[in-house]
């Protein structure tokens, strides 16, 4: 206990010395002799008792606040969608850049190529092209209108407008 009084006391001190260069040092020094915690409290009290600190020495004797990045959109920091869940990214993204959340897409076939597995690459007329993730068969054609719509667990699904089936796809382009 004593030496954390201690610590305080010679703190209190020299910012009490800090903050008011005019007042006489020799009085917190004589403090400084007293062996007992009360009495050398009591003296410190006595020192600085009287001396009022002006807003300017006080702002002087505090360091600056760091400022904050506050032009910046928190979406565009780049630590700032680490660890977020995926709702949380979206919305963050969405504000950054004034998108609202888009759950489904209509569209128009552009072209349809298939992989030697048999899987679909599908280009729109959006300029967004799609792989087939399922190995179901699925038959498209050119200029044929598709709905894509954001499913569970980040995957999409790809139907036709006219309705039927759907398949699962990702989106590549």
């Amino acid at each position: 206990m004593r030496t954390t009084s201690w610590y305080f006391l010679a703190s209190l001190s020299g910012f009490l010395l800090a903050a008011t260069p005019a007042m006489a040092s020799s009085d917190f020094v004589a403090c400084r002799q007293l062996e007992s915690d009360a009495a050398r409290l009591k003296c410190y009290d006595e020192a600085a008792e009287g001396v009022s600190i002006d807003e300017e020495s006080q702002a002087e004797a505090m360091p600056e606040p760091i400022p904050k990045p506050a032009d910046k959109p928190p979406a565009t920091q780049p630590d700032a969608l680490f660890g977020k869940s995926a709702e949380e990214t979206a919305e963050l993204v969405g504000e950054a850049l004034g998108v609202e959340d888009i759950s489904r897409i209509e569209a128009s076939v552009s072209r349809v190529q298939r992989d030697p597995y048999d899987r679909l690459y599908i280009d729109l007329d959006n300029e967004q092209r799609w792989k087939q993730t399922e190995g179901s068969r699925f038959n498209l054609k050119v200029d044929e209108p598709v709905i894509i719509t954001r499913s569970v667990l980040g995957s999409f699904m790809l139907e036709k407008k006219s309705g039927g089936r759907r398949i699962r796809v990702k989106r590549i382009k």
